[in-house]
């Protein structure tokens, strides 16, 4: 079964693992062209009890992901879940926050995966 994370899940994962406040976003929000408060972030960071689904603007999209580095349709992508049909396998399943990395952290993770696949590929030419 798929699991999906959540606009307010995605935004808030992507603002605390850079160490930002939410008036801190604000502001790199205004140098973007999009003047939002700090109160309009924390309620898109909140769950609607009702399911209901509580997004921002097409501008402020667009902005956050210039911020985050990430693309637009990563972050709403719950919007879309219902009506995609989606066969991703477990391990591409387990990587589906990947966005939620700073870039330093992205560079050590891909260098893991260097390292992996280099030690697959001697035991491959060694016959192990």
């Amino acid at each position: 079964m798929s699991t999906r994370i959540s606009f307010h899940d995605r935004l808030k994962g992507l603002r605390t693992a850079r160490g930002m406040s939410l008036r801190a976003l604000a502001d790199e929000l205004k140098e973007h062209g999009v003047e939002v408060s700090h109160n309009a972030i924390q309620k898109w960071e909140q769950p609607k009890m009702t399911g209901a689904v509580r997004l921002p603007s097409v501008e402020v999209i667009s902005a956050l992901s210039k911020i985050f580095a990430v693309e637009p349709a990563w972050l709403v992508d719950e919007i879309f879940f219902r009506t995609k049909k989606s066969v991703k396998s477990q391990r591409l399943e387990a990587f589906q926050d990947i966005e939620l990395l700073t870039a330093e952290q992205f560079d050590a993770l891909l260098a893991v995966k260097k390292e992996l696949l280099k030690i697959g590929m001697n035991k491959v030419k060694n016959g192990s």
